[in-house]
């Protein structure tokens, strides 16, 4: 009895881990996205790209996503300093699916005239 017990609880505990780190992988996906017309447009073909987002929001994403201390990096700096007015900051998602799960990369891109012109990269799935 013991011992269907104990495995139980350790199916039970597994299929929660599992859960939760599809929860972190999914919890990149971008809630407010653009078509994929936008995304072609302004270079990033085959991935999915949030609407424009402030500073603000980009910082907090970041923290929600596990970055403990984006607004303390380097190349959030670079952003900072390179930012004008008229540009844009998005949330770019590149991960492709396959039969082991998924692959890509995720990051903050700073758009400007149609292209990225800094970037914060963060997360990396393989």
């Amino acid at each position: 009895m013991r011992g269907t017990l104990l495995r139980g609880l350790s199916v039970a505990l597994a299929t929660a881990a599992t859960f939760a780190f599809s929860g972190c992988v999914e919890s990149t996906i971008l809630p407010n996205s653009e078509p994929a017309s936008v995304a072609k447009r302004l270079g990033v073909p085959g991935c999915q790209l949030s609407v424009p987002m402030s500073q603000s929001e980009v910082v907090l994403s970041a923290k929600r996503d596990g970055d403990p201390h984006p607004e303390a990096r380097d190349d959030w700096a670079r952003i900072v300093a390179t930012y004008q007015h008229g540009d844009e900051l998005r949330k770019v998602s590149c991960l492709t699916r396959g039969r082991y799960g998924a692959a890509g990369d995720i990051y903050f891109g700073l758009f400007r005239g149609g292209a990225i012109i800094a970037k914060l990269n963060y997360i990396i799935v393989n």
